[in-house]
């Protein structure tokens, strides 16, 4: 069982979706098998899959939700819990598999998943920035802030790219404006070195 399950995950990592799928269905696991279908484009098996523990299953009734946004179905509300633990690997992994528009349905509900976690706009700039998807990372970084003022990595990713844009007045702004709370976030303090490094 072990041996199978890590055969699989290797091939989902490796990309290859459709042997990974096959072996998460011959030892019945039917959100794995799921979210294989969903990053091959078939939604409708996807579904399939989801439904087998979507009352039991945190993950798989998370996977059902996102179908029904790409499908403009109507969606309950997320769980905190829900928007914690998958939206960043889902936006991520759609956004690997050059699933852009997809990604950007999700992104696009951003409120909706605010309303349940409201690090939900954190998530977002955090997966943007990871993939170099910079045009509205600034915009969910301080949409984050607004929701979540005392987040100290919040103004991490923003400065981060700041520095990366070398708009070094901005990053500096975002730099000091956290440190006068957070005054010992070390990531912050190695970024502020990095930054006056740079800005020499």
């Amino acid at each position: 069982m072990d041996e199978k399950l890590n055969k699989a995950l290797n091939l989902f990592y490796k990309k290859n979706y459709k042997d990974a799928k096959e072996i998460f269905i011959e030892i019945n696991e039917p959100y794995e098998a799921g979210l294989c279908s969903l990053l091959l484009q078939d939604l409708k098996e996807a579904r399939k899959f989801f439904e087998i523990k979507q009352d039991c299953c945190m993950a798989s009734d998370f996977g059902i939700k996102i179908l029904n946004i790409l499908e403009d179905k109507g969606v309950k509300p997320f769980t905190y819990f829900q928007v914690r633990s998958f939206l960043e690997i889902y936006i991520n992994l759609l956004i690997e598999n050059n699933l852009f528009e997809w990604a950007e349905k999700i992104i696009a509900c951003y409120g909706f998943f605010t309303n349940s976690n409201p690090e939900a706009p954190k998530f977002i700039a955090r997966v943007l920035n990871a993939n170099n998807y910079n045009k509205t990372v600034h915009f969910f970084a301080q949409t984050a802030k607004n929701t979540c003022y005392y987040d100290a990595e919040i103004y991490y990713i923003d400065a981060e790219l700041y520095i990366k844009e070398k708009n070094y007045n901005e990053a500096k702004k975002c730099i000091d404006e956290c440190l006068s709370f957070a005054p010992e976030y070390y990531p912050l303090l190695r970024l502020k070195e990095k930054l006056e490094t740079l800005s020499a």
